[in-house]
């Protein structure tokens, strides 16, 4: 229900707006163009809403679509929200199977959100990043990745947040890869800690099972 009536406010919204090819009664000849331009970008928020619902509902093909048509619609200067939806593409890309879009994605994600002023969904843009070229065999791309986030998280006030940890969790399995297990174990002890102050189960379990392949690398079962 909250769904259908958000639908109708953005309705609403578009209904008010006027028609492109025709300027507002009593619009000046200089205003069309500056008319035309802001009505684009409400077009534009309105487009980004519907994105972000359909990411919410698992509804990928129109996430993408209209993810597309908000940042054809955005101006440039709106990095903030060109920022969120780059990552609403890479996470319905990456859904869809389209490895080599999402890492598109997601790298223009976290350039707008640190340009934005936005790291912590910068952080989460670059640990997806990171994740997708593991999985592609880019080790080497994947690690200076996972170091860019962490120098991006160290650069925050307080406690890193837990998508830092995820940047350990990676590094930790990338030198695992390069039989470089003292590193390994300090990454992925790192990445449990911050997964226990972060309530993260998800980095617990995961840091914790990589780590006992390290100790067994290492002997230290024995």
């Amino acid at each position: 229900m909250q769904l259908e009536a958000i639908e109708a406010r953005l309705h609403e919204v578009e209904r008010r707006l006027p028609v492109a090819e025709r300027p507002a009664p009593g619009a000046s000849p200089a205003d069309p163009a500056a008319e035309q331009a802001a009505t684009q970008a409400i077009r534009g928020e309105v487009a980004a809403i519907r994105a972000t619902l359909a990411s919410f509902r698992g509804d990928t093909p129109a996430a993408i679509e209209l993810a597309q048509q908000a940042l054809d619609r955005l101006p440039a200067e709106e990095p903030h929200l060109r920022g969120i939806l780059a990552n609403i593409l890479g996470t319905a890309y990456d859904a869809s199977g389209n490895t080599a879009a999402a890492s598109q994605a997601y790298t223009e994600a976290a350039a707008l959100c640190q340009a934005a002023g936005n790291p912590l969904m910068a952080l989460i843009a670059l640990g997806n990043l990171a994740r997708l070229q593991e999985t592609q065999g880019q080790l080497r791309q994947a690690a200076d990745t996972c170091h860019q986030a962490l120098e991006l998280a160290a650069g925050l006030e307080g406690e890193p947040p837990p998508s830092a940890g995820m940047a350990e969790a990676g590094l930790g399995k990338l030198a695992y890869e390069w039989d470089q297990l003292d590193d390994a174990a300090c990454h992925l002890e790192a990445a449990i800690e911050r997964g226990k102050r972060g309530g993260v189960v998800e980095l617990v379990v995961a840091g914790c099972t990589a780590l006992v392949r390290v100790y067994q690398a290492r002997h230290d079962l024995d």
